[in-house]
């Protein structure tokens, strides 16, 4: 019945393992380097005799003192005077906005002047900003400044390549009349291009399955209502004027409202942005953004 030999435990070629006593000390012994010091750099160890010979010493002092005169080089990027104004149209840009208001600027009044020697913004009732000028003091609308700033944005970025759609989770349907579906429905091409994704339902229902990733929080209706009341003002528009429209009631829904609280960075910044734009006196409407009180009318006030 043996398939194969029995086990053969007095083999005489078999490794001796020693028999574990429970009475025995067990070892505890670390071999470590009694030497070795991590704080000491890997440099080559002097004994105590030896001295540094007077070339060493000499690099050691001028390797200190380069290392001391040269720390100013770090901060030549930041006292080198660049522009930190990167909102920079191309010319296309501008004859888009003189599709809207051929006018705004005209007079050479497009932008104004800031002083740089007073970088103090104040906020008035939640709406106005007021920075001093050159020639007396500006009086900013921050609704008005941020739609201008979003604008020239929105059309900068559209003219590379096509507005990245933030996709809705739950479709907002919005009910238009007759006449509106038709305005919309042909203006879908351009919109589009800017972000928007709409579905028509039927019976006048459409379906809002993503905006434009830029807007933000925006709502889906006020957007594309306000699409529609732009476009529908100044009639069936093509090409760079029509998006020009769209653009400017996207800028008009995500701006900031007035009323709204700004922190002295936010004020700055938007300050900051307003005055890098080729135009930043009037809306691409034509509103007034920028008003400027004159020394010589302040000066008339305490005659």
């Amino acid at each position: 019945f043996n398939a194969v030999p029995s086990i053969d435990f007095d083999t005489a070629d078999a490794p001796e393992i020693p028999v574990f006593s429970p009475d025995g000390s067990a070892r505890h012994e670390v071999d470590m380097d009694t030497s070795y010091n991590p704080f000491v750099s890997a440099t080559p160890s002097r004994t105590s005799n030896s001295r540094i010979s007077p070339t060493e010493q000499s690099w050691q002092r001028n390797g200190i003192r380069s290392a001391i005169n040269n720390w100013e080089k770090l901060y030549e990027d930041f006292t080198g005077g660049q522009d930190n104004c990167e909102l920079q149209p191309d010319k296309p840009l501008a004859s888009i906005s003189s599709h809207l208001n051929e006018s705004a600027g005209d007079d050479g009044q497009g932008c104004f002047d800031v002083d740089d020697s007073a970088v103090s913004i104040m906020q008035l009732k939640g709406r106005y900003l007021l920075t001093p000028a050159v020639n007396g003091l500006n009086i900013i609308d921050q609704h008005r400044a941020h739609i201008c700033i979003l604008y020239y944005r929105y059309m900068q970025m559209a003219a590379q390549n096509p507005l990245p759609t933030q996709r809705i989770i739950f479709p907002e349907i919005i009910n238009l009349s007759a006449s509106d579906s038709t305005l919309l429905e042909s203006v879908l091409e351009d919109a589009a291009h800017l972000g928007f994704d709409i579905s028509y339902l039927g019976n006048g229902a459409w379906s809002a399955n993503g905006l434009p990733a830029v807007v933000g929080d925006a709502s889906a209706a006020e957007l594309i209502e306000g699409m529609i009341a732009s476009v529908s003002e100044t009639g069936q528009e093509t090409g760079d004027a029509l998006r020009s429209k769209i653009a400017l009631s996207m800028a008009n829904a995500a701006a900031i409202k007035p009323g709204q609280r700004l922190t002295a960075a936010e004020m700055e910044q938007l300050v900051s942005d307003l005055s890098c734009l080729p135009l930043s006196r009037y809306t691409p409407d034509g509103r007034t953004v920028v008003s400027v009180v004159t020394n010589d009318d302040i000066a008339r006030l305490f005659v």
